[in-house]
């Protein structure tokens, strides 16, 4: 309320206050706007493709990640709307002046803005998922020179920067689950613990967990769905749970290939290109 982010409220709309686990214990306060999101009008935004983000980065030797202080808090909303977002508390009711987690078109009113910031470079010089942003460059002085200019955008655009957040200049660093540098892409270390310290599954739903943790890495397992099969099969319609040796070598052998932090080269869109394929 102090800070400008909400305001008193008289709205009709009234959506739920409901509070949520995070992982150190502590709750966010969240507003349920399922209802609301029932009757909004959904707008058509194209996300961007990580794969196609990680393709970009051949030949950069040294990477800056920016992170936005409260992303959706730096929009503001039309004041005519502001009345859709009302919530109540016990005694009170408030509404937003600025876009809230939990509207259903916030990503892409989000991503938007976003856009309006790459698209003042050439592409490739600053690459952008929701609020992560990635400026990668060949050398220390290219890195600066892209600095001073996304800068000087960004404070254009009236947007702020969380500086605790930022890294600028690494050798190394962990982007969207990934961790980057010089020589390549490897499994990013976050997700590649709960993969290591996944306990073995004892019913499908686990499989399916397993599974889902497992095939955001996909591309760094040579014959994945080979070597999969075994687990995929106990998560068919009526089959039966029964975990074998079959299933625990496959369960062994992913979390093995995937710890050695398997290395891919970062795709050279100037070399020459083969393609091997066993399709049919």
């Amino acid at each position: 309320l102090n800070a400008g982010v909400i305001r008193e409220s008289t709205s009709e709309y009234a959506s739920p206050v409901i509070l949520v686990g995070k992982k150190d214990g502590t709750k966010r306060l969240c507003i349920d706007y399922r209802r609301l999101n029932a009757i909004t009008k959904k707008e058509n935004m194209t996300m961007p493709v990580i794969d196609e983000i990680l393709d970009q980065l051949h030949g950069n030797k040294y990477f800056t990640t920016l992170d936005f202080m409260s992303g959706y808090y730096q929009v503001p909303i039309k004041e005519e709307c502001k009345r859709l977002t009302s919530f109540v508390t016990v005694d009170r009711q408030f509404e937003f002046n600025r876009v809230p987690f939990g509207l259903v078109n916030a990503p892409s009113v989000f991503m938007r803005l976003m856009n309006l910031l790459t698209k003042r470079f050439s592409p490739g010089t600053v690459l952008t998922y929701m609020d992560d942003v990635l400026i990668p460059s060949k050398t220390v002085r290219e890195g600066l020179e892209k600095l001073e200019t996304v800068f000087r955008v960004i404070s254009e655009l009236g947007l702020t920067l969380k500086l605790s957040k930022c890294k600028f200049l690494c050798t190394e660093i962990d982007y969207l689950g990934y961790t980057i540098d010089g020589s390549g892409v490897r499994p990013g270390r976050v997700k590649l613990s709960a993969v290591e310290n996944f306990p073995r599954p004892q019913n499908a739903h686990e499989v399916r967990q397993f599974l889902g943790l497992c095939g955001f890495f996909r591309r760094f397992v040579p014959k994945f769905s080979l070597i999969a099969s075994p687990l995929s099969d106990l998560t068919k319609r009526d089959v039966e749970f029964k975990w074998t040796e079959v299933q625990e070598d496959a369960f062994v052998e992913l979390k093995t290939v995937l710890v050695n932090q398997p290395v891919l080269g970062i795709y050279n869109p100037n070399a020459e290109l083969q393609v091997h394929t066993d399709a049919r």
